[in-house]
This record gives C-alpha cells, sequence and structure tokens, in this order.
C-alpha cells in the first residue's frame, strides 16, 4: 500500500490480542489456528461425557434456531411467494439475533462454535457429491480469473482511498486483503506478516464482519431485482461477500445451484489466501528490516476444500454407491427393505449442515465487537466494496 504509516508510539501486539473471537475466525476460511499463543491443556479431570455436557446447550440451541428457519422459509415460500427467503440466511439472523439478547447464556458459545468448526466444514464437504468435476472446473476456472480481478481491484481501491482518510499503510493493507479474499480471516492470517498492531487487526476484522453481514442482506435482493440467473448470482456472491458463512446463506437464498455456485467461487477466493500472504510479507519484508512472524503458506489452504474436490471426483466418476437395505425374517422391521443412495444422501446432509451450521454462525457474532470499527476505515473499505460489487455485476452480465 501507497499509503504513508504514522509513527506508532508503541510496537506491534501479536495478533492474539484481539480477542479470541477474532483469533478463531481464520478457522472458519482455513481450518488453521492463526499465529498466536498456543492454547492451554484441558483440565486433567476432565472427561469426555463433561465435554458433551458443555457442548449440549449450544448444539441444541443451533438445532432449534435452524429448524425454527425451515419452518419459517418453509410458510413464506407458500404463503407469500417469499422465494428469495433462504432458510440458511434466516439461521443466520435468529443466531444473531439470539446471540446477542441482554443476557444471553454464555453457556451456548461452547456448542455453536463447535459446529462452526466441525459442522461447517462437514456441509462444505458433503457438498461435492452435488457437483460433477467438469462443472467445478468450469466454475473454478472462471472463478479464479475474476478471483484474481477482484483481489487486484481491491488493492487499488484501498490505495486510492487510504491516504485521503489518513489510514496507516498496516491498516490499509489488512483491509485491502480482508475486502479482497475472507474477510477477518485474510485480516488475521496477513496481520504477522505486517507486524500490524492490535489496534488495526481489531478494527480491520470488526469493519470485514460489518461489511459482510451488510452485503449478505442485500445481495439476494439485488440479484432479483437485476434477474441473476442462479449460476450468475452465485458467482457474483462469491466473488464479493466476505465471509465464507455469509457466502454460504446468500448464496442457498437464491437457491441450490446458486449456493453451490457461490460456495465453489468462495473455496477458490480462499486458495489465494496463502499466496497472497507470502507475496504480501515479501513485500513488507523488501520496505525494511524482517518483521517478526513472516509470512508462510503452511496450513493456510482449507482442508475440506480437498474434501469437496473428493466427492465431487467420487460423483462425477459413479463412486457413490446405492445401499440396498433388507431385514432378516425376525427382525422387528421384518419385510421392511429399501434403497439409500449415497450421493441423495450426502446432498440432503450437506444442506441440513449448512443451515445447523449458519444458526451457530449468527450465535457466535458479537454486534459489540462490531463497534470497534473506525469511520475511516469502515469509509475506506465500504468505498473498495461497492467497486467490487458493481465491477464484478459487469463482468459477470458482459463477460
Amino acid at each position: 500500500m501507497s499509503a504513508s504509516s504514522p509513527a506508532r508510539p508503541h510496537p506491534a501486539k501479536p495478533v492474539h490480542a484481539v480477542g479470541d473471537w477474532a483469533s478463531h475466525l481464520i478457522y472458519m476460511e482455513a481450518g488453521a489456528e492463526p499465529t498466536a499463543l498456543p492454547a492451554p491443556p484441558p483440565p486433567a479431570a476432565e472427561v469426555e461425557g463433561s465435554r458433551w455436557a458443555a457442548l449440549a446447550p449450544g448444539l441444541a440451541a443451533c438445532a432449534g434456531l435452524a429448524v425454527l428457519a425451515v419452518l419459517a422459509a418453509d410458510v413464506a415460500e407458500r404463503t407469500l411467494g417469499a422465494s428469495g427467503v433462504g432458510a440458511s440466511m434466516l439461521a443466520m439472523a435468529a443466531g444473531l439475533v439470539v446471540g446477542n439478547l441482554p443476557g444471553a447464556p454464555a453457556s451456548l458459545r461452547e456448542g455453536s462454535r463447535w459446529v462452526v468448526r466441525v459442522i461447517l466444514p462437514l456441509g462444505i464437504v458433503l457438498l461435492g457429491a452435488r457437483l460433477q468435476l467438469a462443472d467445478l472446473l468450469v466454475v473454478g476456472l472462471r472463478g479464479l480469473l475474476l478471483s484474481l480481478g477482484v483481489i487486484a481491484l481491491a488493492g487499488l481501491s484501498l490505495v486510492a482511498v487510504a491516504r485521503a482518510l489518513g489510514l496507516s499503510a498496516e491498516r490499509a493493507t489488512l483491509l485491502a486483503v480482508g475486502t479482497g479474499i475472507c474477510g477477518g480471516s485474510a485480516v488475521v492470517a496477513v496481520a504477522p506478516a505486517i507486524g500490524a498492531h492490535e489496534d488495526d487487526v481489531a478494527v480491520s476484522v470488526s469493519t470485514m464482519a460489518l461489511l459482510g453481514l451488510v452485503w449478505m442482506f442485500a445481495l439476494p435482493p439485488l440479484g432479483h431485482a437485476l434477474g441473476m440467473s442462479p449460476e450468475a448470482f452465485g458467482t457474483w456472491a462469491g466473488l464479493t461477500i466476505q465471509q465464507t458463512p455469509q457466502v454460504v446463506a446468500a448464496g442457498f437464498t437464491h437457491g441450490a445451484a446458486s449456493g453451490e455456485v457461490a460456495t465453489v467461487v468462495k473455496l477458490v477466493r480462499i486458495a489465494l489466501l496463502a499466496p497472497v500472504v507470502v507475496c504480501v510479507g515479501i513485500a513488507w519484508r523488501m520496505r525494511g528490516p524482517r518483521r517478526e512472524g513472516a509470512a508462510s503458506a503452511r496450513g493456510i489452504l482449507p482442508g475440506f476444500v480437498l474434501g469437496l474436490v473428493g466427492f465431487a471426483l467420487a460423483s462425477s466418476l459413479g463412486l457413490l454407491p446405492q445401499l440396498t437395505l433388507a431385514f432378516p425374517a425376525e427382525s422387528a422391521l421384518e419385510g421392511f427393505s429399501g434403497t439409500v443412495d449415497v450421493g441423495e444422501l450426502a446432498a440432503s446432509l450437506s444442506g441440513l449442515c449448512l443451515i445447523v451450521a449458519m444458526a451457530a454462525v449468527g450465535l457466535e457474532t458479537r454486534v459489540g465487537a462490531l463497534r470497534r470499527t473506525a469511520p475511516a476505515a469502515l469509509g475506506a473499505a465500504a468505498f473498495a466494496s461497492v467497486v467490487i460489487v458493481a465491477a464484478s455485476a459487469l463482468a459477470i452480465f458482459y463477460a
């Protein structure tokens, strides 16, 4: 970034100082923890039973909110014809409300965090059963080319306004990578490479979360108004919305096909995080002395990307079997038989997993944390985000 960097009265602090809410964001995108202090070991007295007891309230809340979201979406579609109201988005919105109610029980967070770390990646992996490898490659290649353009446009847009708004080079860089790639996760990943101060990270993460929520709710009605096809809207959402859960919620609101395309395009953007971290680290090292926390590509690529590709490959090659169930004569279910299509089962489970995960993401999002954003950072990132949304729409319509 070309913006000038004002003198700091204090040295940069490690990323984990911004709080646990920010430090686990990268797991949503990359399946790995950011550079931080190692987590303390669990108490010796902890047993498996107590672990599940701690998870139970959050798991029950996520499941309950998901059921209510599915019912509400069905009622809205049948009575109001509101096909643009998706269960995924309703689940996230409900979780956002419940998680931010005064006196919301802290006991929900253990289970909701487990859902984000386990059920969300599982839902994305199982999504591969719906995809054909040829379609995945076509969408992925197009998404790669458009994603490179989005990243470049995010950097140029931030450079254009950073100096005018008085943003430091560190903050402008964090906002650029967050806007161009994957929101708060990219911010947390890049911060050690540039020696960003904790305030820069906290403000940037909050800004990305706030803008992501805005676009998550704004893009579906805009897509309908513009008459976008499922593939076009999925590409648009995958290119422009910051966090993966927000992309999933918005994409599936427009339909299953749109959600699948949005998820694939978003994962292509995430795959670019590793080379961007390395490139930013090299660029900052060339600016001056080597900074603590040098960039590394290790642990950045999400493992569930490989799982999704593997499922898509198995589906394309016809390796997902159909299982025939039959019970013996002495069984209480004598005479019952049926066929289970593993591919269809995986696709159905994927949809359920993603709705439950959206409720968990809503429960995990703290509106209070979003207040840490600063007007200049919000203005600069909003400008870059609007440019990307408009340019992406034009590229999709005319490319």
